[in-house]
């Protein structure tokens, strides 16, 4: 009634303040935006296919093999024997046999001097420059490098190929529009943040001169409920920074996401209020029902809970439960919950009627999984918790997150039977148990770590009006 809102609004006025809010201007880049405005010509296309003509070319390929004599430095033996090698390549004997027997490339050496395909700025300096003066069938040496002197026959040449303008014209189009997003975007940005600099504390010369529509929003908190942007929390550590906020000044560039941008300015700084009863009454009605529907409902839970002892035995022997063998543990019980759903009452129970006298609803005997989707988190963790004793009926009141109370027998425990599963169900339950593991593994480890950590919490997180 009138009498408990009013109490209660006086009981808990600092409760019923506004949050503090910003009123903001604001312009903003997104590339989304500027890709609408590109421009697509054969002419653009053909000179973009120039400019970018080494990514639709392959180059001259070149299979070679060689044998190579150890040397870092210049070393007179070390090129004769290169040179009596040659000499005995030249007069006719097998390349790969001399490489197997003289090579000193232990790469090579067991495939006959074998380097594969070759194309250029793989092997550098003077053998890439003598391997591509080359023509098949050529013998090139003593050839130094840093490795020492080579001798090298080119067996093949494979020749570069030039996809056409045509055949790749459909990806000319996006990578063109890409790349000109992106140079566009950063432009834009780039100019929005110098010239929002320059303005120091406005943005309407700002947005007029870059043809950007100045934009607005009221009432953002600094938890940035029903904020416009996607990511409101960059925006909020901007709009009430010093610098913004106090001083009243431009912001710089605000990165939302890696297309989208702002710069803004706060126009109105509202500082919490006091609300009066009429605006909050609803709410305090709402919560004050809640809370004596929660205790009527814990009340009337308890109420045949105290009444229910003498017809638990005879309801227990009398229940007769059939069903097929479980994957997992199950647990056979009676839930008793006060809902607003109407479940259908098995009027030849003495326990059920009992149920209806106190406001509640009856669910009959039923086996369940730890894993059921139609029986409430809140009742499955409490009868999977608890043990029973030599095969005594457990019962248990319990709170759910709704504020409805259940009153939960069971009666009986079954053992899961994991030769039952199949295969895939064995696997899946496996990484069930893994995931669970992970996580309480990680919960240990932070918990640990905050009760380690020094933490100070600043009197303004915990009372905001204490700044004022």
């Amino acid at each position: 009634d009138e009498a408990d809102t009013l109490a209660y609004y006086e009981a808990n006025k600092v409760r019923f303040y506004t949050e503090e809010s910003v009123d903001l201007e604001y312009i903003e880049v997104l590339r989304a935006d500027l890709a609408e405005g590109i421009e697509v010509t054969d002419e653009i296309l053909e000179n973009y296919y120039e400019d970018e003509r080494y990514r639709f070319q392959t180059e001259d390929e070149r299979r070679a093999r060689h044998i190579l004599i150890n040397s870092a430095e210049e070393d007179s033996e070390a090129e004769a024997d290169a040179t009596e090698i040659l000499a005995r390549l030249e007069a006719g004997e097998d390349f790969q046999a001399l490489a197997s027997e003289l090579s000193e490339d232990a790469g090579t050496r067991a495939q006959g001097g074998d380097l594969g395909w070759l194309s250029r700025g793989i092997l550098v300096g003077p053998f890439e420059d003598a391997l591509f003066a080359m023509e098949v069938g050529d013998l090139q040496g003593p050839i130094k490098t840093a490795f020492g002197y080579h001798i090298i026959l080119l067996e093949e040449i494979r020749a570069g190929d030039v996809q056409t303008f045509e055949s790749v014209r459909e990806e000319l189009i996006g990578d063109y529009q890409s790349s000109r997003v992106e140079t566009m975007f950063y432009e834009q940005a780039t100019e929005l943040a110098g010239q929002a600099f320059d303005a120091f504390d406005e943005l309407a010369s700002v947005a007029a001169e870059i043809g950007l529509p100045l934009q607005s929003f009221e009432g953002l908190t600094r938890t940035g409920l029903g904020s416009p942007f996607a990511a409101s929390a960059p925006v909020i550590q901007t709009a009430f920074s010093p610098e913004v906020l106090g001083q009243g000044e431009n912001s710089g560039l605000v990165e939302i996401a890696d297309d989208h941008v702002v710069v803004l300015r706060v126009v109105t700084h509202h500082l919490p209020a006091e609300q009066l009863l009429d605006a909050v009454r609803t709410d305090i009605e709402e919560e004050l029902t809640q809370v004596a529907a929660e205790t009527l409902a814990g009340a009337a839970a308890e109420g045949f809970s105290s009444q229910m002892e003498r017809y638990l035995v005879e309801r227990v022997a009398g229940s007769q439960v059939a069903g097929s063998e479980e994957t997992e543990d199950t647990v056979e019980g009676t839930v008793i919950a006060n809902a607003e759903e109407e479940v259908p009452v098995d009027s030849g129970s003495s326990l059920a009627a009992l149920v209806i006298d106190h406001g509640g609803a009856w669910m009959a005997p039923q086996w369940v999984e730890r894993i059921d989707p139609n029986v409430p988190t809140a009742i499955l963790a409490a009868v999977f918790r608890a043990q029973q004793v030599q095969d005594e009926t457990v019962r248990e009141q319990i709170a759910l997150a709704s504020g409805d109370q259940a009153v939960v027998v069971i009666s009986g425990i079954r053992p899961g039977d994991a030769d039952s599963m199949t295969l895939g169900e064995q696997r899946q339950r496996i990484n069930q148990l893994a995931e669970q593991l992970a996580m309480y593994e990680l919960t240990s480890y932070a918990g640990q770590v905050r009760s380690q950590a020094t933490v100070r919490i600043p009197e303004a997180v915990l009372d905001p009006l204490s700044i004022y």
